[in-house]
C-alpha cells in the first residue's frame, strides 16, 4: 500500500502544480495543455484510489497501473504516441 499512497500523493501534487501553471500563463495553448494535463493526473489519481482500495497489490495489478501511468485520459494513446515514439498504445 505504501507504493499506492506514493503514488497517490505524487499525482495530486503535480495536479496542483500543473493547475496552477494553467492559471497563470498568459498563452491559451498553454493554459490548455496544463488543464488537460490537471485532467489526465486527477483521473490517475482516481485509478490508484480505487486500486487501493480494492487492496489488488499482486504482480498483474502492478503491471495495469504501470501501463495505465503511461496512458492519456482523454485519448488513451500512451505518452510514447503523443511525443512520435514507437509505442502502439495497445
Amino acid at each position: 500500500m505504501k507504493d499506492y499512497q506514493g503514488h497517490l500523493e505524487t499525482l495530486r501534487k503535480q495536479a496542483a502544480e500543473s493547475a496552477l501553471i494553467s492559471a497563470l500563463t498568459t498563452l491559451p495553448q498553454k493554459r490548455q495543455l496544463f488543464a488537460r494535463h490537471v485532467k489526465h493526473l486527477n483521473a490517475l489519481a482516481v485509478e490508484v484510489e480505487r486500486a487501493m482500495v480494492a487492496g489488488n497489490e499482486n504482480a498483474s495489478a502492478s503491471t495495469g497501473l504501470s501501463a495505465l501511468l503511461t496512458r492519456d485520459a482523454d485519448t488513451g494513446k500512451t505518452f510514447s504516441d503523443t511525443t512520435g515514439g514507437s509505442n502502439d498504445g495497445r
